[in-house]
C-alpha cells in the first residue's frame, strides 16, 4: 500500500488531485516522462533488446481489451471517470477475466511500446501506472463499489482476480 492511499480514501482536498486525473490522461503523461528520460539518458535503451513485433502485439492486444471494455461501459451508459457514481456491474466480456480491464489493457499498452522500444525509461513507465493504478485508483474504486453494491460486489472480487 502507498502511504498516500488512506489519504486519497478519507480527505476531499490536496491528495484527491491525483484521483481526478483520468487513467488514460496519466498513461501519456508517464509516455512523454519516458520519452524524455529516453532522449536525455542513452544508456537507458543500451543494451535492452528491441522487439517491435511483440512489443506491437502486445500494444494492439492491450488496446483491443480497452476498446472492448470502453465500449461495455457505453453500451451500459456508464460514466468512466473513477470519481462518477456507478449505477451498474459489468460481468462480460473482459470483466469475466479482470475486475479491471481497462487498466489492464491499458498497461499492456504501455508494455508493448516498453517492448517495441527496448528502453528502461518506458519500462519505468509500466512500473509507475501499475503502481499508481493499483495503489490510489483501484482501492479508491473498489471501497465505492462496495459501499454502492455491498455483498454483489464483494462475491465478484472473490471470483474475478483484480488484474487478470
Amino acid at each position: 500500500m502507498l502511504p498516500f492511499h488512506e489519504e486519497v480514501q478519507n480527505v476531499h482536498g490536496e491528495a484527491m488531485k491525483i484521483i481526478d486525473i483520468r487513467p488514460p490522461v496519466l498513461a501519456l503523461l508517464y509516455l512523454v516522462m519516458a520519452l524524455l528520460l529516453h532522449w536525455l539518458i542513452p544508456a537507458l535503451h543500451q543494451g535492452v533488446l528491441a522487439l517491435p513485433v511483440l512489443g506491437s502485439v502486445c500494444a494492439l492486444t492491450g488496446f483491443g481489451i480497452a476498446l472492448w471494455s470502453w465500449w461495455l461501459f457505453k453500451r451500459s451508459h456508464l460514466d468512466l471517470c473513477p470519481t462518477a457514481p456507478t449505477a451498474t456491474l459489468i460481468f462480460d466480456g473482459p470483466y469475466r477475466f479482470s475486475r479491471n480491464p481497462i487498466y489492464l489493457g491499458i498497461t499492456l499498452m504501455l508494455l508493448g511500446i516498453a517492448i517495441y522500444m527496448g528502453s528502461i525509461a518506458f519500462y519505468l513507465a509500466v512500473v509507475a501506472f501499475v503502481i499508481t493504478i493499483n495503489g490510489v485508483f483501484i482501492p479508491y474504486e473498489e471501497t465505492k463499489l462496495e459501499e454502492t453494491f455491498g455483498t454483489r460486489y464483494l462475491e465478484f472480487k472473490q471470483r474475478v482476480r483484480r488484474w487478470l
